[in-house]
């Protein structure tokens, strides 16, 4: 399973080297929602963009009946066609995949409790993009995000569950 998230993130990639013509542009992004922090680092040749992207969040709380620690990380990468609409504005469509995992722990003075959930995402997405200066741009994409996540609790699978959500991210970006 290893071999395929890895093939699954290092593959596209190599995608924008075979458009043939244009220079290759790359680039850093980010986005937080709440106590939620996505990294993107795309990729950019003609109208073809790659977008690998790490998403993380981490929370602890405490109180008087015990202890909770929540860390979830979200690698994937996103493949669009981008297009130009203005002088400075773009829009763009396409997909998102990627692998998640979730790992949980509670501690009260009755013992200690884990639990791990992992699956994955799929995700067709639009978005539009205004570039306000050379390299500078921000973006609002939208997403229709289907997940399957399998959970354990305490080293034993209790379930799993499959998902549809509608998605929208604030995405700030800067190619060179």
């Amino acid at each position: 399973m290893f071999k395929f998230k890895r093939a699954l993130f290092c593959l596209p990639l190599f995608i924008p080297l075979c458009v043939r013509g244009e220079e290759i542009k790359y680039g850093i992004g980010a986005t937080s929602n709440h106590d939620v922090i996505s990294l993107y680092a795309p990729i950019t040749k003609g109208d073809l963009f790659v977008e690998p992207t790490l998403r993380f969040s981490e929370t602890r709380s405490s109180n008087v009946y015990g202890e909770a620690d929540y860390k979830s990380t979200t690698v994937g990468v996103g493949i669009f066609n981008r297009t130009k609409k203005g002088e400075n504005t773009y829009v763009y469509g396409g997909g998102r995949v990627g692998v998640i995992n979730v790992k949980s722990s509670y501690s009260d003075s009755w013992g200690a409790y884990y639990s791990k959930t992992h699956g994955y995402f799929i995700a067709p997405s639009v978005g539009a993009e205004y570039e306000f200066a050379n390299g500078f741009s921000i973006g609002l994409e939208l997403a229709y995000v289907f997940t399957k996540l399998k959970y354990e609790w305490n080293g034993a699978q209790i379930s799993t569950s499959k998902s549809f959500d509608a998605k929208k991210d604030l995405i700030a970006r800067y190619r060179f």
